[in-house]
């Protein structure tokens, strides 16, 4: 992971395992890897009285790319923040506009 674009990830309120640790380093890797090269990036993932809550943000020169998630466990809350991030890459990547 290039450790420019990586700014923080937190986990509020649980000591997360190494499985979990790993997966969130996983699906961030697919983040970067769609992400505009000038990308920072924050994400964190609290538990909460109804399970837990993620956000993923992803910012550049090109825009910011959001994801807001709640889920039962943290696995599951990291991999739908990367889908919905990556979603709003492959969106922005189709509109995008070079300069000639």
């Amino acid at each position: 992971m290039t450790p420019a674009l990586f700014k923080k990830f937190e986990f509020i309120g649980f000591e997360p395992s190494a499985g979990v640790i790993a997966r969130a380093m996983e699906q961030i890797g697919r983040v970067f890897g769609e992400s505009p090269s000038d990308s920072t990036t924050f994400a964190f993932i609290k538990k909460t009285a109804r399970g837990f809550e993620g956000c993923l943000q992803v910012r550049s020169a090109a825009g910011t790319f959001v994801a807001h998630v709640i889920g039962d466990d943290p696995v599951s809350v990291v991999r739908r923040m990367s889908r919905k991030v990556r979603s709003q890459l492959r969106i922005w990547k189709r509109d995008r506009v070079f300069a000639t």
